[in-house]
């Protein structure tokens, strides 16, 4: 597996270390598998707390733009 399940559905974007007992040689993206809060949020609603404490923007489009710097051209489909 290689992270392209990250493509087929929303998934909250909180790092979070992934390590399945058994399958330590897969290479897990290290995110949280949970689906966000809306459509237009970033994290699920525990993350979006301590994303807001840490000041990381919580909105899809915010965060992607102005936090990981993904240019605005790019983020057509964050809607």
């Amino acid at each position: 597996m290689d992270g392209i399940w990250k493509l087929r559905f929303p998934h909250c974007m909180y790092p979070v270390k992934t390590v399945l007992e058994g399958f330590e040689a897969v290479n897990f993206p290290d995110v949280c598998t949970n689906s966000p809060v809306s459509k237009t949020s970033a994290f699920r609603l525990e993350h979006c707390s301590t994303a807001k404490e840490n000041g990381i923007p919580t909105g899809l489009r915010e965060f992607l733009g102005e936090y990981c710097g993904v240019a605005k051209g790019n983020l057509g489909m964050c809607k």
